[in-house]
């Protein structure tokens, strides 16, 4: 009896061993089944390039807005809106009769002012001859006056009379030299220029000939005023005066553009314009040039930010040379609005991951990294089991991001939806995600 106990037990323990490991192997099995199935994507090594983009429009490098410099009547419009004209192209024409009379009566007050300082060049040196002339037969009369007191044939009242004679004439030579030496340009102490030979000089260096001069000069540089020409060689944009209209002085005539020499102005916000600095390779599209994407540089970067409704940016301005393609640069109009990509940085041969494989927490990144369980599941699907890798990230563009530390090249990172995957869950690579 107690053998055949033995033996009952012995073979339900046999039994309940083998039931624990199939229900083991099945747990397992199981286990491996219910994989979830993730996207992913194996980590390479590849270019990146940061681009920072902004929205702006076309303006021509040379823009002049011609003004009137006098206020006088329009005569003649001579261009229209689109013409290209070069430089000192005849653009307006005002009416010069009241800058012409003008002019004539300045030339007449001239040759008057010169009339008259040479007049006074020859009266004042008549006078200084005359006053010597004098002088000299006053100092007479003291010496021989003087020799006739000694012997007493004169009394001392007359001697003094011609005493006071001679001073008298003295003080007028000194007076006419004076107004003479100062009417002629020199020192007033200096021996006075009694001949003719300086005086065209003399009159063109005196005050009222150069006042009358300055007006003269004043209504001729009114009447080239009055006809208006372009400064720059370049296309007329705008035309704004007709004939018979009263154009006042500084009012705006035509604007001369370059519409051959572009710029883009993008406005760039602060947050990124840090990352630009000039020579920098820029894409640029429009939508007035469909299909067309235009090259270029960045040339200079505004040293100031400015508020644009509630973004504060920076002003880049872009020299466009040519189109992506190579071929013929199109025709640009000023104002069109335009968009630019900056190639800000471009980084060579590093580790990439998608933008949608990285999980942000307390600004610390991580990525959920496949790890080979050496496991399949009944399918033939390789199982993984997720691990969460605190990663260093670098330069990012639109769609990946350079990974600095924390991955190695082949790894794999589940990218998508990543809000349901846990540290060590298993999952499988959705058959789409797999290498062909």
């Amino acid at each position: 009896m107690k053998k055949r106990t033995w033996l009952f037990v012995i073979v339900s323990l046999v039994v309940l061993a083998s039931a624990v490991v199939v229900l083991n192997l099945t747990l397992r099995g199981s286990r491996y089944e219910t994989a979830v199935a993730v996207r992913a994507q194996v980590v390479e090594r590849g270019r990146l390039e940061d681009r920072v983009s902004g929205n702006g429009s076309f303006t021509p490098r040379t823009s002049i807005t011609v003004v009137a410099q006098v206020s006088a009547e329009v005569e003649a419009v001579a261009v229209r809106e689109g013409d290209r004209v070069e430089a000192g192209a005849v653009l307006v024409r005002l009416r010069d009769d009241d800058f012409t009379l003008a002019r004539d009566k300045a030339r007449a007050a001239l040759e008057s002012a010169r009339r008259g300082v040479a007049q006074s060049l020859v009266t004042l040196r008549s006078q200084y001859r005359a006053a010597a002339a004098s002088l000299a037969d006053a100092k007479l009369a003291l010496d021989r006056n003087r020799e006739l007191i000694a012997s007493k044939s004169i009394s001392e009242d007359t001697l003094q009379r011609s005493q006071s004679a001679y001073d008298a004439a003295e003080l007028n030579v000194e007076s006419l030299r004076e107004q003479l030496n100062l009417r002629s340009g020199v020192s007033l102490s200096a021996e006075p220029q009694l001949d003719a030979s300086r005086d065209a000089a003399v009159i063109e260096a005196s005050p009222e000939v150069e006042q009358a001069l300055l007006a003269v000069r004043s209504a001729e540089d009114s009447i080239r005023k009055c006809t208006v020409v372009s400064p720059v060689a370049g296309t007329v944009t705008m035309v704004r005066p007709s004939v018979g209209d009263l154009a006042a002085a500084s009012s705006p005539l035509a604007r001369i553009e370059s519409l051959d020499d572009m710029l883009a102005e993008i406005q760039i916000d602060e947050v990124d314009v840090g990352k630009i600095r000039e020579g920098l390779a820029v894409e640029v599209t429009s939508d007035s040039l469909i299909g067309t994407t235009l090259t270029g540089t960045v040339e200079s970067i505004a040293p100031t930010i400015s508020t644009v409704g509630a973004t504060r940016v920076s002003l880049v301005e872009v020299r466009i040379t040519g189109t992506a393609d190579g071929g013929s640069q199109p025709g640009l109009r000023a104002g069109a609005s335009c968009s630019a990509r900056i190639s800000a940085n471009v980084r060579q041969d590093v580790l990439i991951v998608p933008i949608s494989a990285i999980v942000t927490e307390d600004n610390l990144s991580f990525v959920f990294a496949l790890v080979p369980t050496g496991k399949a599941n009944r399918s033939g699907a390789e199982v993984f089991s997720l691990a969460r890798r605190e990663i260093r990230t670098g330069t990012s563009d639109v769609t990946d991001v350079e990974v600095l530390s924390g991955l190695a090249e082949a790894d794999r990172v589940a990218t998508g939806s990543l809000k349901l995957l846990r540290d060590g869950i298993l999952v499988t690579v959705r058959p789409e995600e797999l290498p062909q």
